[in-house]
This record gives C-alpha cells, sequence and structure tokens, in this order.
C-alpha cells in the first residue's frame, strides 16, 4: 500500500506476483504430474531440450541491449511473465533456476539479474510446495524425530542453496550458461 516504490517492496510483491502462475497451475495439475508424467523418455526429452533452450535464450539476448539491470528494473508484468515461464518447470525434466534464467534474459534481464530473481523465485515456490505436501504426511510419524530431520535437512540445504547460488550468478555473468546447458 504506497510503498511500492521501496526497492525491497518490490522485490517482495514481484515474488509473489511471479509465484501466483506457478502455484495455480501446480495445484491445478498435481496428481497428472505426480502420476502420468514421470516416464524416463520424457525427462530425458525435456532435459535435453531446455537446455539447448538455455544456450540460445542466452545467445540470443547477447544480441540485443539489457533493459532490466537490477531487480528494482522489473515490473509487475514482466515478474507475472517470468512467473509463467516458471510454470513450465512443472513438467518433468524441466529446471526451475534453468527455465526461470531462460526467462530473464528472454524478457531482457541481465546474466546476473536472470541468475538472481530467479534463484530468489525459488523461496515461496518451494514454501508452497511444503504447505501442499503436507497433506501427503503420514500420520503414524514420528513427529520429534521427523522434526530433528527436517529441521537438519532445511538449514543444510539452505546453506548449499545460498552457495549454489552464489556460484550460478558469479560464474553465469561471467561466463555465460553454455556450461549449464
Amino acid at each position: 500500500r504506497g510503498r511500492y516504490r521501496d526497492d525491497n517492496a518490490r522485490l517482495v510483491l514481484n515474488l509473489i506476483v511471479a509465484t501466483l502462475p506457478v502455484g495455480f497451475v501446480g495445484i491445478m495439475v498435481k496428481d497428472i504430474i505426480a502420476h502420468q508424467m514421470r516416464d524416463a523418455l520424457l525427462i530425458a526429452f525435456t532435459s535435453i531440450w531446455f537446455g539447448v533452450l538455455l544456450w540460445y535464450a542466452d545467445m540470443l539476448a547477447r544480441r540485443s541491449p539489457d533493459t532490466i539491470k537490477s531487480v528494482s528494473d522489473i515490473s509487475l508484468g514482466t515478474a507475472f511473465m517470468w512467473g509463467v515461464y516458471q510454470a513450465v518447470a512443472l513438467i518433468p525434466g524441466v529446471s526451475r533456476s534453468g527455465i526461470c534464467v531462460i526467462a530473464g534474459r528472454a524478457l531482457g534481464a541481465t546474466r546476473e539479474i536472470s541468475g538472481r530473481f530467479g534463484s530468489l523465485m525459488s523461496i515461496p515456490v518451494t514454501a508452497l510446495v511444503v504447505l501442499v505436501s503436507f497433506g501427503d504426511v503420514d500420520t503414524s510419524l514420528n513427529w520429534h524425530n521427523a522434526f530433528t530431520t527436517l529441521a537438519l535437512g532445511t538449514v543444510i540445504s539452505f546453506f548449499f542453496a545460498l552457495l549454489g547460488i552464489d556460484l550460478l550468478v558469479r560464474w553465469g555473468s561471467r561466463v555465460g550458461y553454455l556450461p549449464f546447458a
């Protein structure tokens, strides 16, 4: 409410807007993805196809000027489109971070912003997946042990995610995304 001009508020609002498409589509097709789209051939095909697409999008983006040079340059419409791209990652074999980098490059973001905003987009999506998945938890679990394991796994995952994001952004900014493709 009136604070959209603040960079941090704008970032949070953009992350929420970017989560809407994947949240909506994910809830609608959750069972189809879980039960009908686990074919190894589909996963192999989508992994290869979107790897090539990552390289191609980065190559094309180098030929045009970057219009998004900081996170504060991302408009609500751009954030929503970034989220539409992210929803494609619901297809097994499609890298969520890879498709977010493709989106960023296609939408005019620098390599660094593509990697950074795409990585930040994983936070609300992961939280949404955890919330939706609570309905699938076995009620006979020993919750004390399960909570300890979950807390430890969360801390370790958080540490390595930060390390991975930092490496992705720094390396992708300098070298490009061909090695990832």
